[in-house]
């Protein structure tokens, strides 16, 4: 895509974008979303096909990604989202569901800490810049990480229910 990966879309730049994917959270419907882009000076009935061409973008190239990633954290900030705080431990917890849900957070996850996905986003955003700024806590959180993983495979499988036909005698 080359110099054009940042080029606004029908006037729409990746700024704007993030703040109106920002402007999503709690949107229900097709309609809804339509209605809150229109609300924050979209023409009608162009957000999605807007949508989806920034998405192809943020999704296909890195540089973009990374760019949006850091607007859309920022704009949920200035809508006023908030994340809770979670120790160490939770946030450990966290991660190793993830990891064994294949990297995505599932709403039942979600939900067992407080998180919605922005929430979450957020949540992620604030222990990977205090691992940053903390090598050891990196470290100790990888290390733990690596060990709930490690615990969760060793696991045997549960026990298989009884079906029953263990008393049927063939005559």
């Amino acid at each position: 895509m080359g110099g054009g990966q940042f080029e606004p879309v029908e006037g729409v730049t990746l700024e704007k974008y993030a703040e109106l994917a920002a402007a999503m959270t709690g949107a229900t419907t097709a309609e809804e979303a339509e209605e809150r882009a229109v609300a924050r000076g979209l023409p009608p009935g162009r957000y999605a096909a807007i949508a989806e061409v920034w998405n192809e973008r943020v999704l296909g190239i890195p540089e973009v990604g990374a760019r949006y990633s850091e607007l859309y954290l920022s704009a949920l900030k200035d809508q006023g989202v908030e994340a809770p705080e979670l120790t160490e431990d939770q946030f450990v917890e966290l991660m190793s569901l993830q990891a064994g849900n294949r990297g995505k957070p599932a709403d039942d996850i979600l939900e067992r800490f407080g998180l919605t996905p922005q929430t979450y986003a957020l949540v992620s955003q604030e222990w990977a810049q205090r691992m940053m700024t903390d090598m050891s806590l990196g470290m100790r959180i990888g290390q733990r990480l690596a060990a709930a993983m490690q615990a969760s495979q060793a696991k045997p499988p549960p026990p298989e229910e009884p079906t029953g036909t263990d008393d049927i005698k063939i005559l």
